[in-house]
C-alpha cells in the first residue's frame, strides 16, 4: 500500500524486492529492484551487499542493476 505514495515509493519497492527475493520469487523481485532504483533508491553500501537480496545475486540483471545503482550513488550529491 505505501508504494502508491509518492514519497515512499522508491523504498516500499525496495522492500518488497527483497520479501520477495526472500520467498524465491526472483522474478517479482527484480522488477520491484529495478523500479526502486528508477525512482531514485540508493542505498549506503550498495544493493551487492544486502543480505535480503542475496537470492537474487545469481540473476544476470541484478550484476547490471548493482552496477546502475553504484552510478547513481556516485553522481549523488548532498
Amino acid at each position: 500500500k505505501a508504494a502508491e505514495f509518492f514519497k515512499y515509493r522508491p523504498a516500499s519497492h525496495f522492500q518488497l524486492a527483497c520479501v520477495h527475493a526472500q520467498l524465491g520469487d526472483t522474478k517479482a523481485g527484480i522488477e520491484n529492484l529495478e523500479m526502486a532504483l528508477q525512482l531514485g533508491f540508493k542505498t549506503r553500501r550498495g544493493i551487492g551487499d544486502t543480505q535480503d537480496l542475496q537470492p537474487l545475486k545469481s540473476e544476470a540483471k541484478f550484476k547490471s542493476l548493482i552496477i546502475k545503482e553504484q552510478v547513481s550513488r556516485k553522481n549523488y550529491r548532498r
